[in-house]
């Protein structure tokens, strides 16, 4: 039921939270159903004078969806206008207004609402959040950059106005301090300081100048007009000492479409404003820092692709994290193309007083080399050094490896920042990954760049292109070619590089484990060793097991070396010598039978004490190879093998491991005495 103002008359009431007589000072709210008040504020309802003295509610409103008005909050009295004040100081949730009939009340602009639009009668009343802070922890009382700074304000509120407080300064100070005004808001007789406009959520910032202040510590009170939120902030104010900004370098060289760094150390103060280049360059930028961290530095970079071209709202400039660019201007006119190569000046001023100079050096770009490494597909190199320690100089890639290409280049670190832009053709650059061994008449297999994920390494002028191998093909070779081509703003002709991998199936061999013989494997501490073409780094477990009376398992993670080997210890229980075991790499299907032996083998291979055979194969092959235009080829081809193989088996003493009896010994030493007459000869 919506109840109209015919139906109302008004009475003065003393009721807990209710003013029957509302003093308009310019803190009230009027009462809106389905609207959002805050805690603190007074919300006037105005139901008409036909209803005084009747006695209404307020209550929780019942927000299971039955539209019922919920636990009694307070009673009130309406005045001879049929007016009261809701004070809302200890109320936070949804509520509504009851009459005396007990039916919920439509209010829209504090009056009852006839032909109502919210959903419901209710309103809720929320808290406001309040914190304040200034950017700079410390200021001076020198006219200039060095005594301003910003009381930033963050609150969940859309937009409130606020009173300043401040026990150590009087309200001709805030006032000057924050250029507010002074008035009575809340009708007691005092002025208090006002800011002149709203300050507006979720965060504000409110300008401040401590010129006048003489030196001390200072606690800022804020509060909006109309709750009982408060934030303080405390800033130092000192005397003004020597004031500086420096250029750590007095020439910064880079190339064109790169990104120059520049660092600047203040001394006295936290801002300083850094201007690059001159009229007569056509290009002269001014941009205004602040030390926000209170490191005593800023690090300014200037992206040279941008830089004057209305691209960017601060021109290119960027500061590290954790300090501020306050301003920034373009003195000359904006340029359309990005900035030639050549020298500009740079020049640092503090409170308009230049302190320091510098020179910028721009040079043309080029592109260098292209260079294949790999890394272990457990790697994630999501930065430069993450990267650089995990790959290893390689262009043969295992199978789901990550196949890296090293472009070393200049001139791209201004616009290169996604591999999306790899294949832009508006920046003028194309990098394409082809597979080539297809056989005849078949054409390439392209790789889209999005499959690549690029990392960029600014300082030292390459980048690379990581390309997870799952998507590729065993047994494919690979052509990667980055190109600048003439839609380039850097060059004038295509410039290009490449290279090529080759990528093979994952595999794990174990060394020595050839034919029927088994692996001799030293009792003790046990070594057993191999070769991958996994990536250096990769690891994967090496189990070494044995079954029956002298049960055991054993198992060590083996990882990858530089030049693709691997070798694992394993400490080994105290079996009988001659035990048989058995060596697995389960992840790669390898295995191969073993004996436990006493004694020390090379990683798996025969025991110290015996010599296996020694095969030595070298084969020289030359070919020549001359066509004349009338297409007559003639091909020479020699080829000499030379084979030679030494087979020793000694017998050692004690074990007796069969196979290697007097017999063997025997038969080695006639072979030795045939070879020594035959060398005689």
């Amino acid at each position: 039921m919506v109840v109209g103002p015919a139906a109302l008359a008004g009475a003065a009431s003393d009721a807990r939270g209710v003013q029957a007589q509302p003093a308009d000072d310019g803190t009230l709210e009027r009462l809106d159903s389905g609207e959002t008040f805050w805690q603190g504020q007074q919300l006037v309802v105005r139901a008409g004078e036909g209803n005084a003295s009747e006695t209404w509610q307020l209550r929780e409103w019942d927000e299971s969806g039955q539209g019922n008005a919920g636990a009694l909050v307070t009673e009130f009295l309406l005045n001879g206008s049929g007016a009261a004040t809701i004070q809302t100081s200890d109320l936070v949730g949804q509520y509504v207004v009851v009459n005396e009939n007990g039916t919920p009340v439509f209010f829209a602009n504090g009056t009852i609402a006839e032909t109502p639009t919210a959903n419901d009668p209710s309103f809720e009343i929320a808290s406001q959040s309040l914190n304040a802070s200034f950017s700079d922890e410390t200021v001076t009382t020198a006219s200039g950059d060095s005594s301003l700074t910003d009381l930033e304000l963050r609150s969940n509120r859309g937009q409130f106005r606020v009173v300043l407080r401040s026990d150590e300064l009087g309200a001709g100070q805030l006032t000057e301090i924050f250029a507010a005004n002074r008035t009575d808001i809340d009708g007691d007789g005092q002025q208090e300081v006002v800011l002149s406009r709203p300050v507006t959520g979720p965060r504000d910032a409110l300008d401040a100048n401590f010129s006048t202040v003489s030196p001390g510590e200072y606690e800022i009170v804020v509060s909006p007009v109309d709750t009982n939120v408060t934030a303080r902030a405390t800033i130092q104010v000192r005397e003004p000492g020597e004031q500086g900004a420096n250029l750590n370098q007095s020439v910064v060289v880079e190339q064109r479409g790169d990104v120059a760094t520049f660092s600047v150390q203040l001394n006295g103060t936290q801002t300083a404003t850094v201007t690059v280049g001159s009229q007569e360059k056509n290009y002269q930028a001014t941009v205004r820092v602040r030390d926000a961290d209170d490191d005593g530095q800023v690090t300014l970079r200037l992206n040279t692709f941008v830089a004057g071209r209305n691209i960017a709202p601060t021109g290119g400039f960027t500061v590290s994290e954790g300090d501020e660019i306050i301003d920034y201007n373009l003195d000359t006119q904006p340029l359309t193309t990005p900035l030639d190569a050549g020298e500009y000046g740079v020049r640092t001023l503090v409170d308009g007083t230049p302190t320091d100079v510098a020179n910028l050096i721009l040079n043309e770009p080029s592109l260098q080399s292209m260079t294949v490494w790999t890394a272990p597909d457990s790697a994630e190199p999501g930065s430069v050094s993450e990267l650089l320690g995990a790959v290893s100089r390689d262009d043969t890639i295992a199978r789901g490896d990550w196949a890296v290409v090293e472009v070393s280049g200049s001139g791209l670190y201004g616009y290169l920042q996604e591999s999306a832009n790899l294949t832009n053709r508006s920046l003028g650059l194309q990098a394409s990954i082809r597979r080539t061994n297809l056989g005849p008449n078949a054409e390439a297999q392209s790789i889209p760049a999005r499959n690549v994920t690029l990392v960029t390494d600014p300082q030292n002028n390459h980048f690379f292109m990581l390309l997870d191998t799952n998507g590729l093909e065993t047994d494919g070779r690979y052509n990667v070619t980055f190109t600048m081509t003439e839609e380039n703003p850097y060059v004038q002709q295509n410039q290009s590089v490449s290279a090529t991998f080759d990528v093979v199936d994952r595999q794990v061999t174990l060394q020595n484990a050839t034919g029927d013989q088994p692996l001799r494997v030293a009792l003790g501490r046990g070594t057993v060793s191999g070769n991958s073409t996994l990536a250096p780094g990769s690891t994967f477990d090496v189990r070494i097991e044995s079954s029956g009376s002298n049960a055991f398992l054993r198992t060590e993670e083996a990882t990858v070396n530089q030049n693709g080997s691997w070798t694992v210890n394993f400490d080994l229980p105290n079996v009988e010598n001659g035990t048989s075991a058995q060596v697995l790499v389960p992840n790669y299907n390898v295995s191969s039978d073993a004996l436990l032996v006493e004694g020390q083998f090379a990683a798996g291979g025969p025991a110290a004490n015996e010599t296996t055979t020694v095969e030595t194969t070298t084969t020289t092959t030359t070919t020549e190879e001359t066509t004349t235009t009338t297409e007559e080829t003639t091909t020479t081809t020699e080829e000499t093998t030379t084979t030679e193989e030494t087979t020793t088996t000694e017998e050692g003493g004690g074990g007796g491991i069969p196979g290697f009896g007097v017999g063997v010994a025997l038969v080695a030493l006639v072979v030795a005495a045939l070879l020594a007459i035959r060398r005689s000869q």
